[in-house]
């Protein structure tokens, strides 16, 4: 299992530093939130922190995983505003992340950003789903072409009334039909799904290109009860080749022994779940 973290745990820590501390933990690439990196997103701005990212990931020895709050900033984007003008300089900004993201050498881009996306006034939800499908799908090739894919998020029903199950997410996914839009999970997310983790993730494992794990309140792995190890073993045995990427959703004084607990989480549940396979494989053939 490749493990990463999202960067915005270290708040406004310089981004060499996060990563010399992301390394030290055991994680090996980060993930991105686009705001604590280009600034107000001009093409300066950009232009010179691009080349400085790939310099620090490379020095560190970490990959670019991908983005996720793509839409967080700049202020004012909605992908699915009634203002033409809105609307477009949206999808812009997506099509300009993934050419970060290529820049980059390719990642993940988390269609998370639930302000962004959720119904507008004036609009009804069947018709916000229906900009998505059709905006995403004409975005899907150039997704491919930036060796990057879009991973529509599913989120729990109080943060946004769009894509608030892994069901509807994978209706999206499979309505759009292109190897760039695919799915990803998030343990907090899923909270609010009638089935446990390691159904969800075997029902749609065929889709799932990205996981984010944390604990059911949004705190790192290792804080709360969760048991990791019976998802673990179905992405092991699924042969997934993704990223799990911890998220959480404060920033702490000090990151170094949350990183450490989390890492030993969920290597011990790795172990645990890899264990498990092997019994039961040596089971069988007895």
């Amino acid at each position: 299992m490749r493990f990463a973290v999202c960067n915005e745990i270290f708040g406004t820590m310089p981004f060499p530093r996060a990563c010399r501390i992301a390394r030290q933990a055991g994680f090996e690439g980060m993930e991105l939130a686009p705001f604590t990196l280009f600034g107000s997103f001009t093409d300066h701005e950009i232009g010179h922190a691009l080349p400085q990212i790939a310099h620090v990931l490379n020095d560190e020895g970490l990959a670019f995983v991908g983005f996720h709050w793509l839409l967080a900033k700049p202020d004012g984007l909605h992908l699915a505003s009634p203002d033409p003008f809105v609307r477009s300089r949206s999808w812009d900004h997506l099509r300009f992340l993934l050419d970060c993201a290529g820049a980059l050498g390719g990642g993940v881009l988390v269609l998370g950003s639930p302000g962004q996306r959720s119904t507008p006034p004036g609009m009804t939800r069947s018709q916000v789903l229906d900009i998505l499908s059709d905006q995403l799908a004409r975005l899907a090739p150039h997704a491919l072409e930036c060796n990057s894919l879009i991973l529509p998020e599913a989120l729990s029903p109080d943060q946004s009334d769009v894509i608030t199950s892994l069901e509807e997410a994978a209706g999206l996914v499979a309505g759009i039909g292109h190897p760039a839009v695919r799915m990803m999970f998030d343990f907090h997310n899923a909270r609010e799904e009638r089935d446990p983790p390691e159904v969800l993730i075997e029902r749609h494992i065929r889709q799932i290109a990205h996981v984010h794990i944390n604990e059911r309140d949004g705190g790192p792995p290792g804080s709360g009860s969760t048991d990791y190890v019976p998802s673990m073993k179905v992405l092991l045995s699924a042969g997934y080749m993704g990223w799990i990427s911890m998220e959480i959703f404060s920033v702490p004084e000090d990151s170094r022994p949350i990183l450490k607990k989390a890492v030993e989480t969920m290597k011990n549940a790795e172990t645990r779940a890899l264990g498990e396979l092997q019994d039961h494989t040596r089971g069988g053939d007895a």
